[in-house]
């Protein structure tokens, strides 16, 4: 994710919560991704979580997220292999270049 489509994210999603007449409080890490800018947001607050606690607070990044890249990851191999065995056309070296990615 880079800022720009966060900021997009982000100002949709206060658009919703304005419509809904809600407020809400949007915990972040500091990833230089989700900087703010000069955004004005009327129904949410960002808070960022200091550095070095999202591994704490997050329990994903223990290991559930690196289980689900590993399967994602797999299934992006077979796709590439069955779309590299059904079209003549896709060449060895451009598979192998799909693979070191």
């Amino acid at each position: 994710m880079n800022s720009k489509i966060y900021q997009n994210w982000l100002l949709q999603l206060d658009k919703e919560m304005r419509a809904a007449k809600r407020h809400i409080l949007l915990l972040v890490d500091n990833v230089s991704s989700h900087a703010l800018g000069d955004m004005v947001l009327t129904n949410i607050k960002v808070q960022k979580l200091p550095a070095n606690t999202t591994t704490y607070l997050q329990p994903l990044d223990a290991g559930v997220i690196a289980s689900f890249k590993a399967r994602f990851r797999s299934l992006q191999i077979d796709h590439g292999i069955e779309r590299f065995e059904a079209d003549a056309n896709v060449n060895g070296q451009s598979a192998y270049k799909i693979d070191q990615y």
